[in-house]
């Protein structure tokens, strides 16, 4: 699979003869300073629809994992055990906030404006080599490793149903972008960053980033 990193000209060539490249947040993307096709208040978010469709108990020691609990939309001791039977619940889910790089799948004109008017574009030559040195860079950064996962983003409706027992809460959202059209040219594929202990409160960094050069070649612009 090829991936594509969209941007304006000017920091192509600060990345490609500096080292000097943009890790965004997932938070950050809620801002609506970034614009249309970028702001979106709702990343890393969605809407947990569930039902008990047939009689069961909930409650009781050791049954801390229905889905209602894990939303905080019911709450039963160990000591009690309620049957329930055609009830609704819901909840939102939010991904913790992380450090963030977005691509895409798409190198064509309608990718580069849908990603804010972009002009220029790279193609990732090394997916591994690219999350592993970005990775290195902020473990040393902040003193903690980091987990990294890289998906293609899904464009659907943020809201999942599921079933009270289940054993999980569904996709992750961090790599759901919602079905709104205005997102969807951008087919991206994102990589996240998650610290493996809190490291408090995160924000964009804009630094060099010693071999990133390596991990790109331009494709189009000048």
């Amino acid at each position: 699979m090829k991936l594509f990193k969209h941007e304006h000209s000017q920091y192509v060539r600060t990345l490609l003869e500096h080292d000097t490249f943009r890790i965004g947040t997932l938070y950050d993307f809620r801002k609506n300073e970034h614009g249309v096709g970028i702001a979106d208040s709702l990343e890393g978010s969605k809407y947990i629809n569930g039902e008990v469709d047939e009689y069961g108990p909930m409650g009781g020691a050791g049954t801390r994992d229905t889905l209602p609990e894990k939303l905080g939309s019911i709450y039963v001791d160990d000591s009690s055990v309620i049957d329930m039977g055609g009830a609704k619940f819901g909840g939102w889910v939010h991904h913790p906030d992380c450090f963030v790089i977005c691509l895409s799948m798409a190198n064509s004109e309608e990718a580069r404006q849908s990603a804010g008017e972009r002009d220029s574009t790279m193609q990732v030559i090394d997916l591994e080599r690219l999350a592993q040195t970005v990775g290195r860079f902020l473990a040393n950064r902040f003193g903690v490793d980091f987990n990294w996962e890289g998906n293609a983003c899904e464009y659907i409706p943020r809201i999942e149903k599921l079933h009270f027992r289940s054993k999980d809460l569904g996709k992750d959202p961090i790599f759901i972008k919602g079905d709104d059209a205005k997102y969807i040219d951008q087919k991206e594929y994102r990589i996240a960053f998650s610290p493996v202990e809190p490291i408090g409160d995160i924000k964009p960094i804009i630094d060099t980033i010693p071999g990133i050069s390596q991990c790109f070649k331009q494709v189009q612009g000048d």
